[in-house]
């Protein structure tokens, strides 16, 4: 457990984990239903699976102390994301916390790791949806330099509210913050 404030002493705590198998699928599950609202269905854990850690399509966990699992983010790369075509973009699909270790730099750190993964690529944005509410999620984006494009009406199919908001940002290389 974490019992400092002082995000450079956490963030040195902190290593990523490739998520391979099916025992590191099962407990992507599990994580994912707590951290995020809606549950993915099972071609997101199959395409994640598939790709076995290629920058195409991954998802890795964020473990403290390279034991306890306390977040994870998962990408894929896009031909191009409506109405920001034609341009390459890194689709994040997601990103999050377990609660209590939020507020404290770790995600400006998982940040800067995935940016880390896109480096030797050339792409042109971050393309990313929002739950609409979710007002930390949106600051935490806003100050990442991201924009609204527009909201996306139904994007969710089981939860309230049901619409996205549609975030991006241009990539650049070594794009950390």
């Amino acid at each position: 457990m974490l019992t400092t404030t002082n995000s450079a002493l956490i963030t040195e705590r902190l290593s990523l984990r490739i998520v391979k198998g099916d025992q590191d699928i099962q407990e992507l599950k599990r994580l994912n239903s707590v951290i995020f609202p809606i549950n993915y269905n099972e071609r997101f854990y199959k395409d994640i699976q598939r790709h076995n850690g290629d920058p195409l399509c991954f998802a890795v966990f964020v473990c403290l102390d390279n034991e306890e699992v306390i977040g994870t983010f998962s990408c894929r790369v896009e031909p191009a994301v409506p109405p920001l075509e034609p341009v390459e973009s890194v689709y994040v699909m997601t990103f999050g916390l377990i609660m209590k270790y939020r507020m404290r730099g770790i995600g400006l750190w998982m940040w800067n790791e995935m940016i880390k993964v896109y480096n030797n690529r050339r792409l042109d944005m971050i393309v990313l949806h929002v739950q609409v509410g979710n007002r930390m999620a949106e600051r935490f984006y806003t100050k990442l330099g991201f924009s609204r494009y527009g909201t996306v009406k139904d994007y969710y199919r089981r939860i309230d509210p049901p619409d996205a908001i549609l975030l991006a940002r241009p990539f650049k290389l070594n794009d950390t913050v």
